[in-house]
């Protein structure tokens, strides 16, 4: 059983002021979206300490302490919504998983694993392990499309403890996408601030179009 480790207090800081900075821009952008009130918010609540735990019992592994305070701030995002950009796979966009999701996926991927080796060989992009999948890939972001955001705590040689990889489910290639959550999470804030992103109303988090454009003054 994995020894649960203590979130880091400048992990937990950093987190929580650059999730502040995505639901600014949320609620000044798309408020409805936000579900400012309603019963099923963008941003779930806090995970409990207690869900954690048993989180990390249930996948055998100590939940990197910048993951954890990821889902002390949130404990995922709404279903079906997707609010966190990314430039590398722009325009696809994601949602953090809740901790109730991870454990399913993890042993479903885990048991596909084991059934069914990948025929292929796998590609990978920057220090990961070419594998199809590994037991040290925390899910922590889904795009809907099967494809994975994971926090790498298996890292190949010349990898970042905790850093994220990029699970594409009907491709063999795997590649690293960040050092770390903290990286990718301030990625989002810039983006969004600076106008790299517009949300539409029935279409979530796009790219923004000529017509979004301010009219010349």
């Amino acid at each position: 059983m994995p020894t649960s480790s203590m979130t880091d207090p400048s992990a937990g800081d950093t987190l929580a002021a650059l999730w502040r900075r995505i639901e600014c821009w949320t609620a000044a952008q798309a408020p409805q979206w936000l579900g400012l009130g309603g019963a099923y918010p963008l941003f779930n609540a806090s995970a409990s300490a207690s869900s954690l735990d048993q989180l990390e019992t249930r996948l055998g592994l100590v939940l990197p302490p910048a993951y954890r305070a990821l889902l002390r701030c949130h404990d995922g995002c709404r279903a079906g919504d997707y609010p966190l950009p990314m430039r590398a796979t722009a325009p696809t966009a994601w949602r953090t998983l809740a901790a109730a999701e991870v454990g399913p996926i993890w042993e479903r991927l885990c048991a596909l694993a084991a059934d069914r080796p990948y025929p292929h060989g796998i590609r990978t992009e920057g220090p990961v392990r070419a594998q199809w999948w590994n037991r040290g890939w925390i899910p922590a972001a889904t795009a809907g499309t099967g494809d994975l955001v994971c926090v790498d705590t298996d890292p190949a040689p010349g990898g970042a403890p905790a850093q994220l990889l990029l699970y594409e489910h009907d491709f063999a290639e795997r590649r690293r996408l960040f050092p770390s959550l903290v990286d990718w999470l301030r990625e989002c804030a810039d983006d969004l601030e600076g106008g790299a992103y517009a949300y539409v109303d029935g279409l979530g988090l796009c790219l923004p179009t000529a017509d979004d454009d301010p009219a010349p003054g």
